[in-house]
């Protein structure tokens, strides 16, 4: 499904290291990323998205080489910690936004922007402004504006650590069950090891730009412990 073979990500003159990634994630994978800050899972996900460019390597989605093009032009969907919402629309233009850009939308585009937020359960907020939601509903326009993209592969950044602990729960049950339900690929950066747990099939420790360990959750759980870097990050 996807595949970076020593995908090279140049930092520039005041960093330490250089990012060097090889990967290979199966279709409907749930990858958890944990590492230190500062140690390049952001830049991973960024690699993937398109928002960066590698120095040298292969990135491949659905065996398709997609190293050179551009983040609209990638089968890919990244949810940001910060969401990314316009406060000058209301829910509903959030979540269109995210299929055409002009807002000019078919009837059948309509109603997966009408199903999206069904969803998420935001049946009724779709003349709602920004100002008026609150964090958690927000997140939950954010996710339903990452589904009608219809992508096979979700980036997530973080973008449920600033909630409280139920509120995050609840979010990341949200995003299961709609990968369940639509068979997408997900890959989450968390520096909470539970939040892997909760969702995650998959774990990797990432390093110094470099994936130090990555294995089934299981395996991660038994071997994990037993790298001194990665310690700390398994419960």
């Amino acid at each position: 499904m996807l595949e970076l073979d020593y995908v090279v990500f140049d930092y520039g003159k005041n960093s330490n290291f250089d990012c060097n990634y090889s990967l290979k994630l199966e279709k409907q994978d749930v990858l958890g990323i944990v590492g230190p800050s500062g140690a390049g899972k952001s830049a991973l996900l960024n690699l993937v998205a398109g928002f960066v460019k590698a120095k040298s390597g292969t990135i491949m989605i659905d065996s398709k080489d997609v190293t050179d093009l551009t983040p609209s032009k990638r089968p890919v969907t990244m949810l940001f910690q910060e969401h990314n919402l316009f406060s000058h629309l209301n829910v509903y233009q959030n979540v269109a936004i995210g299929i055409n850009p002009s807002l000019q939308l078919s009837n059948e585009e309509l109603d997966i922007v009408n199903e999206s937020l069904d969803r998420v359960g935001l049946k009724n907020f779709n003349k709602r402004y920004m100002y008026q939601l609150s964090g958690g509903q927000k997140q939950r326009v954010a996710i339903a504006r990452s589904l009608v993209r219809k992508a096979p592969l979700l980036l997530l950044d973080e973008p449920f650590s600033f909630l409280d602990p139920p509120l995050r729960i609840e979010m990341l049950d949200l995003v299961k069950g709609l990968q369940k339900e639509q068979k997408f690929s997900l890959i989450m950066v968390t520096h909470d090891f539970n939040d892997c747990l909760r969702i995650c099939n998959k774990a990797a420790f990432i390093d110094h730009g470099k994936i130090l360990y990555i294995d089934k959750i299981k395996n991660f759980l038994k071997n994990g412990k037993t790298h001194d870097k990665i310690k700390g990050y398994v419960i």
